[in-house]
């Protein structure tokens, strides 16, 4: 009888996986990974090493092993770089849009796009 009920357990777990979180590691697509994270790693890849950048915040962790990162905000800091996302709302603008004005101000101030992909764009002032 315990046979029978541990078959009949499995069998139900295995209808179930399709159901739930699980059911993703059978589809290839959770294998080729988000194009907005590709983006972020380029967008990371293209700031050179030991600079002074403002990075949004999701993204500035990748950056602190070889750079000096300030959190990019509404308020300018004067970096000569910046990585920013303007798709997606980040903290700390209170809204989605300041952040397109923020890049906007930047480029006005002398600012030149060297990455954009995805909604994250890289921005350099030159010396």
């Amino acid at each position: 009888m315990g046979r029978y009920w541990a078959v009949g357990v499995c069998m139900v777990a295995i209808t179930l996986i399709p159901r739930f979180a699980l059911g993703n590691l059978v589809e290839w697509s959770f294998y080729e990974g988000d194009p907005h994270v590709a983006a972020a790693r380029e967008a990371v890849a293209a700031v050179p090493d030991g600079v002074v950048v403002e990075a949004v915040n999701h993204v500035g962790p990748a950056l602190t092993s070889r750079t000096t990162v300030l959190l990019w905000g509404p308020v300018a800091r004067d970096a000569p770089w910046i990585v920013a996302d303007v798709d997606r709302w980040s903290f700390p603008f209170g809204a989605h849009e300041l952040q397109r004005q923020r890049v906007d101000e930047a480029l006005r101030s002398g600012y030149r796009p060297v990455f954009e992909r995805d909604g994250y764009i890289v921005l350099n002032r030159p010396s």
